[in-house]
């Protein structure tokens, strides 16, 4: 059984609508690797071509959710978006937010930690991001994992970040969403589901992101309308 950190138990159907778990942990393995030991090297195409060829190769076996293309910075785009697991937790500033209330919007999703030297670097960038683009249609929300929330606290101040952060302090929802890595981000069309996976770290203000999220507020848009 596992609880929010709001002490509410989380349902059976919220403990099991994640992304199939065979796919996730193959994921995390393979592109783990790619990021730790070839990011740097220029053989980086050739091994990502190679790691997306093998992950194509056994989906078949495991699940239709398989990745079907890795771009320049290592995110993955989906074959199939993946519906979200539940995701309602306090701020920093003690406000709640609930991702099903951002449905309408494409938003990014980052998990991170205090200790994590990639993530203290990335949050500067994704407020440059939220500043550029949060409104009506795109949110940016970051999830710190972990009990540490002084700390964490202390990293947002300076790194004067305006866009909610929310505390997981028990590691129940990036348990939820099967995060082991950090930073992971998941970028959610209009719809509310899952079209994008990153983990490691990227420039969120390069026109990579530009066109993913042009995509996303254009495609998604009509099947966001129909909820």
């Amino acid at each position: 059984m596992i609880k929010n950190d709001q002490g509410e138990t989380l349902s059976k159907g919220d403990e099991t609508k994640m992304a199939t778990p065979a796919i996730s942990a193959l994921m995390r393995r393979t592109f783990g690797f790619v990021q730790t030991h070839a990011l740097k090297t220029r053989r980086l195409t050739r091994l990502l071509v190679a790691v997306l060829g093998l992950i194509v190769a056994l989906s078949a076996l495991l699940s239709p959710s398989a990745p079907v293309r890795a771009w320049d910075s290592g995110i993955i785009e989906l074959k199939k978006p993946w519906s979200v697991p539940f995701l309602k937790l306090q701020t920093i500033e003690g406000d709640t937010v609930d991702l099903q209330n951002l449905k309408g919007k494409v938003v990014i999703v980052n998990f991170w930690a205090w200790w994590c030297p990639s993530c203290k670097k990335e949050l500067p960038d994704l407020e440059r991001l939220w500043r550029r683009k949060g409104g009506k249609d795109f949110a940016v929300i970051a999830v710190h994992v972990g009990g540490s929330v002084h700390k964490a606290k202390t990293l947002v101040r300076r790194a004067q970040v305006t866009f909610p952060v929310l505390l997981d302090r028990r590691n129940a929802i990036a348990h939820l969403w099967g995060v082991t890595r950090y930073p992971t981000t998941l970028i959610l069309g209009r719809d509310g589901k899952v079209y994008f996976v990153m983990i490691g770290s990227k420039d969120w203000n390069d026109a990579e992101t530009e066109e993913i999220i042009a995509t996303l507020s254009a495609s998604t848009r009509q099947a966001a309308g129909k909820h």
